[in-house]
């Protein structure tokens, strides 16, 4: 029996080579594709509106490959037939011997920065540790966008105090936590928009805390139209790999300053 990490490597080697034939056996039939362009794809839909022709030249790269749960994790730079190279996550949920799911949350063309955050963020005398939390916002929003759940905890230290009215994740359970953040984000039918403002910040060379709204709107797969408002503080702490997340605490207060608590769901 094959391993998971062979299933998920030979479906590769199948795509770069355009060969249908040596991927369907390795197909769930109840099989579903979700990425940034197509929500939900059944397997047919999938082989004809996804899969590259007979001969294709994409070339992937596989980097490393983590278990969450049921599902794994593969990180990869892709060199495409035509244009730039780039660098992507999937997931692959694995049900016996076969593939079940495969999810690409992430849109290489897409923008990368929250219009709030971004702002001013070229500015060179701003303080360091300012920039650099502020830096941590930018990928947090990237990965709220691309709805991409490993990018996401990756930001957040191991064993973060986590404060937060769903109680999701990532905290103490990290695992639990980033399967919590996947499934929710595949609630949303394409890409999010997520954006940050009223954003206040205080820091110095190696600790800081920022404070920000967030309102976050997308069409959920079953109801339509969605949009959540919550604020958050941060405490947040200078590492080798950059800012993280030390301290997170999520409300969803009555009203927002200027802003009402909007929640709609099914209608705009």
């Amino acid at each position: 029996m094959k391993t998971a990490k062979e299933l998920v490597r030979q479906y590769f080697e199948a795509y770069d080579s355009g060969d249908r034939r040596k991927v369907e056996p390795l197909l769930c039939e109840d099989f579903i594709f979700t990425g940034p362009e197509d929500d939900y794809l059944g397997k047919q839909e999938f082989f004809d509106r996804c899969w590259p022709e007979p001969g294709s030249r994409y070339v992937h790269h596989l980097g490393n490959i983590f278990q969450i749960g049921n599902e794994y994790c593969v990180t990869y730079q892709c060199q495409p037939p035509v244009g730039d190279s780039f660098h992507n996550t999937e997931f692959f949920l694995i049900q016996g011997n076969r593939i079940r799911q495969i999810e690409v949350p992430f849109d290489p063309g897409s923008p990368d920065l929250t219009d709030a955050v971004a702002d001013a963020s070229e500015d060179p005398g701003m303080d360091p540790g300012e920039a650099g939390i502020r830096q941590l916002l930018e990928e947090m929003a990237k990965a709220w966008r691309d709805k991409n759940a490993g990018a996401l905890a990756a930001l957040y230290l191991p064993g973060a105090r986590i404060f937060d009215p769903g109680e999701t994740w990532p905290g103490e359970a990290a695992d639990q936590g980033r399967r919590g953040a996947a499934d929710w984000f595949r609630s949303f039918k394409g890409r999010p928009d997520y954006q940050i403002s009223a954003l206040e910040m205080t820091s110095g060379e190696e600790s800081g805390f920022c404070h920000y709204h967030v309102r976050l709107r997308g069409q959920s797969t079953e109801s339509g139209p969605l949009e959540f408002r919550w604020r958050v503080t941060l405490g947040c702490v200078k590492t080798p790999d950059g800012w993280r997340v030390a301290h997170s605490h999520t409300s969803i207060p009555a009203v927002l300053p200027d802003d009402p608590l909007k929640f709609r769901q099914g209608h705009q």
